[in-house]
């Protein structure tokens, strides 16, 4: 996933979570050594008030997203790269690179996801992916900033 630096952690969340096919019905929180982001929480930054470029990350640093606290889904967000930014291509931004296999399935008994199994899997297709990128994550930025 390529994604500017002035973007929030939050627009980094949604972008996961979009990618994964998450309905966003769940909170999350995303931890970078001591700094803590979660929305509804006094005792954390909220993620949507919080640029990228203020955790002045290196190559090879590391954060952690926490999906749906009951589940713990948890994904390790790497920097592998810092490319320069290029002026008029921000709308370009976040921006899929690849990726396979299925979407995550939330709130499933075994037998339902034993079941669903084969059906979720699908071939990756980057193209479509970052067509409907930015739109998923407009609604998963309503449904945890709206509120």
């Amino acid at each position: 996933m390529e994604i500017t630096s002035v973007s929030t952690v939050a627009k980094l969340s949604y972008a996961i979570m979009a990618s994964f096919e998450l309905s966003g019905s769940h909170l999350f929180s995303v931890r970078y050594i001591n700094s803590y982001f979660e929305f509804y929480n006094d005792n954390a930054i909220q993620p949507c008030d919080f640029k990228l470029k203020n955790l002045n990350l290196s190559v090879g640093d590391k954060l952690k997203m926490v999906y749906d606290f009951g589940a713990d889904l948890n994904f390790a967000i790497k920097l592998t790269e810092i490319k320069e930014f290029k002026r008029g291509t921000g709308t370009h931004y976040p921006y899929a690179l690849s990726g396979a296999g299925t979407k995550i399935p939330e709130d499933m008994f075994i037998p339902e996801l034993i079941e669903e199994l084969d059906s979720l899997y699908k071939e990756y297709d980057s193209e479509l992916d970052n067509v409907l990128l930015k739109g998923k994550m407009q609604i998963l930025k309503n449904q945890y900033e709206s509120k």
